[in-house]
């Protein structure tokens, strides 16, 4: 096991308000079922981005997005207009009447 894989299994183990030893058993099944450098590369994927579930792990590794580089310039450049500023309700604050 790697170092996040060793961190993800870590919080399921430590969670304060939750019982998630299936979650930690559920990590050592998938590195058996996928190899434990692509569930490395998941688990640095859910650490980076503070997205620690077993679903999320899973849904990277059978979706194959271990093996793409993690990017952060670019996560925002597909949002739609509303949220670059150019809503339909928003208001202009030139157009405001003192």
């Amino acid at each position: 096991m790697g170092i996040f894989t060793t961190q993800v299994i870590e919080h399921f183990l430590n969670h304060p308000t939750q019982d998630l030893l299936r979650a930690a058993q559920g990590v050592l099944r998938l590195a058996k079922r996928h190899g434990s450098m692509r569930l490395e590369n998941a688990c640095k994927k859910v650490v980076h981005f503070k997205a620690i579930s077993y679903l999320n792990l899973k849904t990277i590794l059978s979706s194959g997005l271990d093996c793409q580089a993690i990017d952060d310039n670019h996560v925002f450049e597909k949002l739609s207009s509303v949220y670059k500023g150019q809503g339909l309700f928003q208001r202009q604050v030139s157009r405001n009447i003192h």
